[in-house]
């Protein structure tokens, strides 16, 4: 019923369009135009506000108008465009204010959604406009409280073609097992700024994962991650942060490792070339040894990795990203010593219904010292190749569903680290 509606409404604006352009004045179709925007009726008015921008392409109603209707319709970009022009040709109108406010409370743009809004009520005081604008900045404060902690709790079901321990270049030929199992996942992860400025905040946080296999049980990984992290803004545009965190992990029942991570990075966001990011990632790690792995603590040591990315917007719905990164490892055992290149590339789409992909691609290059642990004295060496779909659904704010399929393919000169493996997972997610 509802698409029968919304099809009549747009058939009607067409037909005002029609009748409009027979008159040959933009006044017919700004006055039609605005009567279906106050009626709700978006996307019929838009075609017609174009036709009055077309007769008068300076008229600020007719700029007004239309980026109302893009606004109310998810126009995004567009509708910012329209609506900026309609604040440059007729800056002190709260109406334009209260509708840039509106779009940018939206985008959870905060800062610059209370400017407008506040001019707004500044302009006209005692009005409606004003009133509804103190309503969004009610929100917004509301909001702002609300955004000091979150708490998001994922569960669901996995399939793996080749369970691994942790996966990766961590496997061991130990831990590749050559079976595929199912397994229950859960993830609970809970973050808390008690600091928010203008230009920097400080986050702490706590996660808790646990996966448990339907018959490979010496698989099961219990994951426990503390942490801290900072973020300052020198300019807008121009930012660093630095993170901490401690990692203590379970292997079935036995202790597999502890590590200690610390990560810097800087991010320049240019309007023409997105968000460029240069991260360092240094990991010092204590292995621990088991009964079914007695030589596992020989991989103690420490990883860095160096990490260049760029994300790149291509519109509101559709960004790529890409990155490189050279990484290094140092253990007890020389065997388990790499150096590695990494290179990936992927892209998220947002579709209509709250429907989303993600699609990404890499390789990972290392070359292993030589070593002997038991192990044939030449060197390792290693392609790992892998490809993740990611599909997602959206119910409001809060819930959502994930679909996500990866193959990997890592080819070593070592038949017992050589291997391919297929994962499929379906999580249900909650954020609190």
């Amino acid at each position: 019923m509802k698409i029968l509606i919304h099809l009549a409404g747009l058939a009607c604006g067409l037909f005002m369009a029609g009748t409009a352009l027979a008159a040959g004045s933009p006044e017919p179709y700004l006055s039609d135009g605005k009567a279906l925007v106050r009626d709700g009726n978006f996307a019929a008015a838009e075609p017609i506000l174009r036709k009055a921008l077309e007769q008068a392409p300076e008229d600020p109603q007719a700029a007004l108008y239309l980026g109302m209707a893009l606004n109310r319709n998810g126009g995004g970009k567009e509708a910012e465009s329209w609506l900026k022009q309609a604040l440059r040709q007729d800056p002190e109108n709260p109406n334009v204010n209260l509708e840039l406010g509106v779009h940018y409370f939206n985008k959870e743009a905060f800062a610059e959604a209370q400017d407008y809004f506040e001019t707004t009520i500044t302009l006209a005081p005692t009005s409606d406009l004003a009133a509804t604008a103190r309503q969004y900045l009610e929100k917004m404060a509301v909001q702002k409280k609300e955004k000091a902690w979150l708490l998001t709790a994922t569960a669901g079901f996995q399939y793996d073609s080749n369970v691994i321990l942790l996966g990766g270049n961590l496997a061991t030929p130990q831990g590749i097992s050559h079976q595929s199992d199912y397994a229950g996942l859960f993830n609970l992860r809970a973050l808390y700024t008690p600091v928010k400025r203008e230009q920097w905040d400080i986050t702490v946080g706590a996660n808790a994962f646990r996966n448990v296999h339907g018959s490979l049980h010496d698989y099961d990984v219990t994951q426990g991650i503390v942490e801290l992290a900072g973020h300052y803004a020198f300019t807008p545009k121009f930012s660093t942060a630095l993170s901490y965190n401690y990692e203590y992990v379970l292997m079935g029942d036995d202790p597999f490792d502890s590590a200690h991570n610390v990560t810097p990075s800087l991010s320049y966001q240019s309007e023409k070339w997105g968000t460029t990011t240069v991260e360092y990632c240094y990991r010092d790690v204590s292995f621990r040894s088991s009964t079914r792995l007695p030589a596992n603590s020989d991989r103690t040591g420490w990883n860095q990795s160096g990490t260049l990315s760029q994300l790149y917007p291509v519109s509101e719905r559709l960004s790529v990203w890409g990155l490189y990164a050279h990484d290094e490892e140092r253990s007890r055992q020389s065997f388990w010593d790499y150096s590695g290149n990494k290179g990936a590339i992927g892209m998220r789409l947002g579709l209509p219904l709250g429907l989303g992909a993600d699609l990404s691609a890499k390789i990972h290059h290392r070359e292993y010292e030589t070593g002997n642990n038991g192990y044939p004295a030449i060197a390792r060496i290693e392609n790992e190749y892998a490809g993740t779909v990611l599909l997602w659904r959206k119910f409001g704010e809060r819930w959502s569903v994930t679909l996500d399929e990866t193959y990997t393919r890592n080819k070593s000169n070592m038949d017992s680290f050589d291997y391919t493996r297929w994962v499929t997972t379906l999580m249900v997610n909650a954020r609190f």
